[in-house]
């Protein structure tokens, strides 16, 4: 399971109502997750400050920001429609 559903959470409160399904593509740059948050994949990885010494590739993978196995995604859309639900 990824993490970075959680790590949003805490992050940018209600992330989830503001990705749209139908755009998202993790290899996109603009229609990943961060890149529809942040308006590009790299400003969001600076934003949360992902890309300081803390994390390295195995745990940024785990989060879920990088589609390394092709499940990500899926994963992904299962955790907004999750939080979508719950409201």
């Amino acid at each position: 399971m990824i993490t970075g559903p959680s790590l949003l959470d805490d992050k940018y409160p209600g992330w989830y109502k503001k990705i749209d399904l139908e755009k998202l593509d993790m290899y996109s740059a603009y229609n990943c997750i961060l890149g529809q948050l942040y308006g590009t994949f790299r400003k969001g990885f600076r934003d949360l400050h992902l890309d300081d010494d803390r994390f390295n590739l195995e745990e940024l993978i785990h989060m879920g920001f990088f589609d390394s196995t092709g499940d990500e995604e899926s994963e992904w859309i299962l955790a907004i429609q999750s939080r979508r639900e719950a409201i």
